[in-house]
């Protein structure tokens, strides 16, 4: 590994509630303190160590300067400084943001979510090896556990704003980087190299962004965009639109016209989307609907989706050009996942111009 010392100015961008550590995270982390602590004060001690002579006096700039080489300073998302005592190696990923960038680079996450585990073993993403590949138990839908994380090990902690709390219970245990939650492919392409930087892997950064953008490119240059299409989620029974502020919708939008509802932005969630209503929708008349429902997979017809009068009489039902698929391939978060969108989605917008390629990534 090359040492080095260097200072990365991340540009910003955009759960663990307040209770009493576990046993067994108290003594890790009391563990974890007290031998920073002897480090530090062993430096300390090394440092101000009279000089015997100049050959001691040179050994000593070398080690100062070697053990400075090693550390790298860097701001996140949230302007906050994270320093790393080495290149990451072991990085835990606490959501799909990080797991879609370490895919693209090539990196097995040391330890996920439990409830990620079926998403890290899509196709696109690390397929049979992300069977294998560790889990931390959670509590909750998004709450990690402490002690499972201390037990990993990892280098870094990759997640988002809203795991602000879990770092500041890990604080001084594990660095933990946050990223911004992409709503543009730019945004996406960002964390990737930002993550490709963290990581030593700047060349594999940028090959995945420049085969991402030639791909759109590709699209881009044969669309017509004269078709218009609804984004939907569907989970359990309730139905949302993905909006203008989604990064699936904003990044369709560039090949075909996306519909996005006006809506009220206080009820806007996290990936972009608003609860709608059938009514409403009957009003937006897409010439062809998606929807992300675990019911289905790998966009298969799914026009018998309502029994309702208002839903059977929209065009995009009459004419059969309703589509299904689980959210793992229609909620993307970075340029693997907006990839595979466009090569699922294209054919079934524009069949007249583009092949049905369900393609895998590997």
């Amino acid at each position: 590994m090359k040492h080095r010392h260097n200072k990365l100015n991340i540009p910003s961008a955009g759960i663990l509630p307040a209770i009493a550590y576990l046993t067994k995270v108290k003594s890790a982390v009391s563990i974890f303190r007290l031998a920073t602590t002897f480090l530090i004060l062993t430096t300390l001690i090394s440092c101000s160590s009279p000089a015997k002579n100049s050959s001691d006096t040179l050994s000593e700039e070398q080690n100062t300067k070697t053990a400075t080489e090693e550390t790298l300073t860097v701001t996140d998302s949230t302007n906050t400084e994270i320093v790393l005592d080495k290149i990451p190696e072991r990085i835990l990923c606490l959501d799909p943001v990080c797991l879609d960038i370490l895919a693209e680079l090539g990196i097995e996450p040391a330890g996920i979510l439990q409830n990620m585990a079926d998403w890290v073993q899509e196709p696109h993403m690390f397929g049979e090896q992300g069977k294998k590949i560790s889990k931390i138990a959670s509590v909750g839908n998004l709450e990690s556990n402490l002690e499972q994380i201390v037990q990993l090990k990892p280098d870094l902690i990759i997640g988002l704003p809203i795991h602000k709390k879990t770092r500041e219970a890990l604080k001084g245990v594990v660095p933990f980087y946050m990223l911004a939650i992409p709503t543009t492919y730019s945004e996406a392409i960002a964390n990737l190299k930002t993550v490709g930087q963290l990581t030593e892997k700047n060349i594999e950064a940028e090959a995945a962004a420049q085969k991402f953008l030639d791909k759109l490119a590709t699209y881009k240059a044969k669309s017509p965009k004269n078709q218009n299409f609804l984004l939907i989620h569907s989970p359990a029974g309730n139905l949302n639109i993905f909006t203008d502020k989604a990064l699936n919708c904003r990044f369709l939008n560039q090949i075909a016209n996306c519909l996005s509802p006006e809506y009220d932005s206080s009820l806007l969630r996290i990936h972009g989307g608003v609860p709608f209503s059938l009514e409403r929708l009957t009003k937006l008349e897409p010439d062809v609907i998606f929807i992300s429902s675990f019911d289905v997979d790998n966009y298969k017809e799914f026009v018998n989706y309502s029994d309702s009068p208002l839903w059977q009489e929209l065009t995009a039902v009459k004419k059969q050009r309703v589509y299904g698929t689980n959210p793992f391939k229609i909620m993307a978060f970075g340029t693997r996942g907006l990839g595979l969108l466009l090569d699922q989605t294209m054919p079934k917008i524009y069949p007249n111009l583009f092949s049905d390629q369900l393609v895998s990534e590997e």
